[in-house]
């Protein structure tokens, strides 16, 4: 699922016209973000990828932690399946809003 998000992520980059920038984040003390995507004005977006329909506010700790250390330069995404009855997008902690990766690569589709 990751290798799949990297890839539409990559291809949505290349489809604008921009270069290829996504980074993986993760420090000595364990902390791991799956994408860190440039954004304008010096602002990232900090994504995780995961193979669920049913985010929970703790998937989105590792972006929050990240997320605090940005001070407002940031913004974060937990990418995940599409669930009946679950909205395409919402928050799921501070910050952090959960998105079906149909949702997010669904601007990209002709």
């Amino acid at each position: 699922f990751e290798t799949f998000v990297a890839s539409e992520l990559v291809k949505q980059q290349l489809g604008r016209g921009e270069s290829r920038a996504l980074y993986y984040f993760r420090d000595e003390q364990g902390l791991e973000v799956d994408f860190i995507v440039p954004q304008a004005a010096g602002r990232v977006e900090l994504i995780e990828a995961k193979y669920t329909k049913t985010p929970l506010p703790q998937m989105a700790k590792p972006i929050g932690v990240l997320l605090e250390k940005l001070k407002g330069r940031g913004i974060g995404t937990v990418v995940c399946r599409a669930a009946a009855g679950r909205p395409e997008r919402a928050s799921i902690a501070p910050g952090v809003k959960a998105v079906s990766v149909e949702a997010m690569f669904a601007a990209a589709l002709p």
